[in-house]
């Protein structure tokens, strides 16, 4: 028989966690807030550069998705001249009157010419859109 050397008894062993440190406890309290934010602007850089991205742009950034004389003409022609009366007194803050006809309703009558032709010949119509234009 051969004699077995005796087993140690096993060594009893405590885990104890290092006492938090302020940044530990930031970062804890923190990443739930800062991921997200992290990530979309992950999304926004990468939407600046791709151009068929550009909608994200337009979604979380302050440019209008409408240029104002497309604006104009969508308000105009879905009979919504409240809307673009808004949308005139916004613009004749910043423009005086001749450029708002100008560079804004002008241009909206030329987009309603060319999208659709027939729309402007009829003598309502045409009335209509000359009504709800801005006067001094």
């Amino acid at each position: 028989m051969s004699a077995r050397p005796a087993e140690k008894a096993p060594m009893p062993v405590e885990v104890h966690e290092p006492p938090a440190s302020p940044i530990s406890l930031a970062q804890q309290f923190l990443s739930p807030v800062v991921n997200p934010l992290e990530t979309t602007g992950i999304v926004l850089a990468v939407a600046t550069c791709i151009e068929k991205l550009e909608f994200i742009d337009v979604l979380f950034g302050d440019r209008p998705p409408l240029t104002p004389p497309t604006n104009f003409y969508q308000r105009i022609l879905a009979d919504d001249p409240q809307e673009a009366l808004q949308q005139a007194e916004t613009l004749l803050k910043e423009m005086p009157l001749v450029e708002y006809y100008d560079s804004v309703a002008l241009e909206g009558l030329k987009l309603a010419r060319n999208a659709q032709p027939a729309t402007l010949r009829n003598g309502r119509v045409r009335k209509r859109v000359v009504s709800q234009l801005p006067r001094e």
